[in-house]
């Protein structure tokens, strides 16, 4: 399945065409919205706005899932905001890449 139609069958982003928009990295290589996500892959997300989220694939859905289902297919590793100063964002650059 495809990584944009992966998030938003999740919930976690609110439309393919959003998806354009957002930073997306697979197993530490950026990715475009086209890549097929399989299991296992660990999927990180930085949007515009500076919300980042790190997540595993535990399962492909068949079709949209409610956010009670959720915890069958994602598992959220890290979620939070990427730090704004330059001093911090190299911080937080190191530690995650």
């Amino acid at each position: 399945m495809r990584i944009d139609i992966f998030l938003k069958k999740t919930g976690i982003s609110a439309s393919r065409t959003r998806t354009k928009n957002i930073n997306i990295t697979v197993n530490g290589q950026r990715k475009k919205p086209s890549y097929e996500v399989r299991v296992y892959d660990i999927i990180e997300i930085t949007d515009g706005a500076g919300n980042h989220m790190q997540l595993e694939v535990l399962g492909i859905p068949s079709s949209s899932i409610s956010k009670d289902e959720r915890e069958k297919y994602i598992k959220v590793l890290k979620k939070g905001k990427v730090p704004v100063s330059n001093e911090n964002f190299l911080k937080w650059l190191f530690e995650n890449y």
